[in-house]
């Protein structure tokens, strides 16, 4: 992993809607001695930054700063990479990585408290639901799961699948999973899985605009929309450039309604329609850009 992939996650806080399209965007590296990537980050309330990363098999880290990022601190906090951040209803932060590791954080100057899971498996992403927390995790088409945790942080539940299960979202009655080329939702109140007829790509990421409208993307360009609470998806073609194989990783919303799709080699995309258009932009660097806060 080259180091401008480090780099830039942290950039990211400097970017705006302003730029005119497809033009590059003026931008501000923070070098943060790491070898490794920064895979996702977040701002509290008191307007303080979290960041996890770190590599697969080898290290995970945690960084605190101030918005400014004139005071970041950086902790290895674990022998295998973390890629998730959840902030809970009570104001905590949990990160799950590899080997089944879950890490409690109680407030942002507290310590990571270390929990071992009974299965040791790669998880990607974990979402609180209701009284209870859910991770999800796989390796492409070889294998996937869906873990209920509870609030001891312990698996209560594990549901396995023969593909991998990148991200979820969460609505008021339904968990809609997603990953390697499939779709599935379930009831909250009562666990059970129904794969959905989408399939194609590699879906990495979605976002819940409100109860009704949301949108799913793949790695290699695919859109998907549903404007029924997540029971049904279709495909979407919104007007994009620049997007296609190996183009896209994140989409993110902000608290003013603006879509952002974080993507591979520098690029992304912002939308103010709720993603009917994007505007495409490009770092001067060719970097992957794995999440964003604004």
């Amino acid at each position: 992993m080259n180091s401008t992939i480090r780099l830039y996650f942290l950039s990211i806080l400097f970017i705006t809607s302003c730029t005119k399209p497809e033009k590059l965007v003026l931008e501000n590296y923070v070098d943060t001695l790491t070898k490794d990537t920064w895979y996702d980050i977040d701002l509290n309330s008191n307007q303080k930054i979290t960041a996890i990363g770190g590599y697969v098999w080898s290290e995970g880290f945690a960084l605190n700063s101030d918005l400014s990022l004139s005071h970041i601190k950086i902790d290895s906090i674990s022998n295998k990479g973390l890629f998730d951040l959840c902030r809970t209803s009570s104001d905590e932060l949990l990160t799950v990585g590899t080997d089944g590791y879950l890490y409690r954080k109680a407030h942002q100057e507290g310590d990571w408290q270390f929990y071992r899971l009974s299965h040791w498996n790669i998880l990607m992403r974990i979402h609180e639901v209701k009284d209870n927390f859910f991770a999800f995790g796989g390796k492409s088409n070889e294998h996937g799961y869906v873990y209920k945790i509870n609030n001891t942080y312990q698996i209560d539940t594990t549901y396995f699948f023969p593909f991998e299960i990148s991200d979820a979202l969460i609505t008021d009655s339904l968990i809609v999973a997603f990953g390697w080329g499939n779709i599935m939702t379930s009831p909250i109140d009562s666990i059970a899985w129904t794969l959905l007829p989408n399939d194609g790509d590699f879906f990495a990421s979605g976002i819940m605009m409100d109860d009704s409208s949301g949108i799913i993307i793949g790695y290699n360009g695919k859109m998907l929309k549903t404007i029924d609470g997540g029971k049904h998806w279709s495909n979407f073609s919104p007007k994009i450039t620049h997007a296609g194989f190996n183009a896209f990783r994140a989409i993110v919303q902000f608290d003013n309604g603006e879509l952002m799709i974080c993507g591979n080699d520098g690029k992304f995309w912002i939308s103010v329609d709720r993603g009917e258009n994007w505007n495409y932009h490009r770092l001067s660097k060719n970097v992957d850009i794995y999440g964003s806060i604004k």
